[in-house]
């Protein structure tokens, strides 16, 4: 059985819902609580929302920054118009203008940014139940839960800053070579666990070129013609390249 509410209107509202359901809401800095699968719409406002096993939240209108939890279950899609912070087992993302998929699986997460409205290709949930972000023009800050599978694919012509998950296991962050430009930085980066792979660029090719230049604790890497650059913060870089022209 699912519960549909709907409260037009710029009021504040305070929603509870015990199992399925949907809430539509106006554009007043409203608090929705769905605690199974759910879907939540509202408009521009400071809400705070939660959907406890996954489901859908569409919020429309440029201003407000909504606050959002997701449960550990459950596949969720997050499209804001405007900005959000999302928490969850995954970790937190804070997103502007920007699509979020997060698709939950045996204590493993993966995790998708996209440009706003858009959506994974057919199968793009399947995998290996890696954490992925994918960041578009706007600006993302995402940060890697506990799981012991953590991949990070940026791709992003704006400003993208990804922190590695301070638990064990492999950690990859990937660059896709179709989304050129912009800046990364990618803090808690691991010697021997975490991996850096550039799609399209294999490692002898950007030291020969001198993309690569390494200072202490911090790596940069300037590709493109210096259009798209990488900031690592760490001991010790493993940087592995993959070819893909």
């Amino acid at each position: 059985m699912s519960t549909t509410i709907s409260i037009p209107g710029s009021g504040n509202v305070n929603v509870n819902v015990f199992g399925r359901g949907t809430v539509i809401a106006g554009s007043g800095n409203d608090r929705i609580n769905i605690h199974g699968v759910g879907t939540i719409i509202v408009g521009s406002g400071n809400d705070t929302l939660t959907l406890g096993h996954g489901g859908f939240i569409n919020q429309y209108g440029l201003s407000g920054h909504d606050t959002i939890n997701v449960g550990s279950t459950g596949n969720s899609i997050i499209s804001e118009q405007g900005s959000a912070t999302d928490t969850g087992a995954f970790g937190q993302a804070t997103i502007s203008h920007e699509t979020l998929e997060i698709f939950q699986s045996g204590g493993q997460e993966r995790v998708v940014v996209l440009p706003y409205g858009e959506l994974s290709p057919p199968g793009g949930s399947s995998g290996s139940g890696h954490t992925t972000s994918s960041g578009s023009s706007g600006s993302t800050h995402t940060q890697g839960g506990s799981g012991t599978g953590h991949t990070t694919v940026v791709g992003s012509s704006g400003h993208t800053t990804v922190a590695g998950s301070s638990s064990s296991g492999h950690k990859s962050f990937d660059f896709l070579k179709q989304e050129k430009g912009g800046s990364h930085v990618v803090h808690n980066f691991v010697s021997g666990q975490s991996h850096l792979v550039v799609e399209g660029h294999s490692l002898n090719y950007m030291l020969a070129k001198n993309e690569i230049n390494m200072h202490a604790d911090q790596t940069m890497i300037h590709m493109d013609g210096g259009k798209t650059t990488i900031e690592l913060h760490l001991s010790s870089a493993e940087i592995a390249g993959k070819l893909g022209h």
